[in-house]
């Protein structure tokens, strides 16, 4: 997307600070590709946008416990107004108990809504049943 296409679908958001939190997908690790600008989602609206403010805590390969660990305080420091997560993927590819995973995900989240930010969850999609895994390691 042309950076003033981008500019004139932000100019009107209620949003000026952006705070980032969990592992690899928001913390931008990609590979370049020819023809798209190799920033994160959170320099995206920095670029398209004068005085948004973001901060990107995400690193990749964080379980639950060390984003809540490292990132919230940090996060909640920055007072944003919007706070992007995606956090648990890692812990589910290392083998979990999803109750310890909800618990850890719910109080963590519940910290960020309770500031008052809205909170903007993103799901990564299975990766399993995405035909990217060999099906003798797909149920694994």
């Amino acid at each position: 997307m042309a950076a003033d296409v981008a500019a004139e679908l932000l100019r009107d958001l209620p949003w000026n600070r952006l705070a980032v939190l969990g592992v690899s997908v928001p913390a931008g690790v990609m590979d370049p590709l020819p023809g798209y600008h190799h920033r994160s989602f959170a320099d995206r609206f920095t670029d398209a946008r004068p005085g948004f403010a973001a901060v990107n805590l995400a690193k990749p390969y964080l379980l639950l416990d060390k984003i809540r660990d490292q990132q919230l305080s940090p996060a909640l420091e920055f007072e944003p107004d919007v706070v992007m997560v995606s956090a648990g993927g890692s812990d589910a590819f290392r083998g979990f108990d999803p109750e310890t995973l909800r618990a850890q995900l719910t109080s963590l989240l519940t910290s960020l809504t309770e500031s008052g930010a809205l909170v903007i969850t993103i799901g990564l999609f299975d990766l399993a049943r995405s035909g990217l895994v060999p099906p003798e390691h797909a149920d694994a």
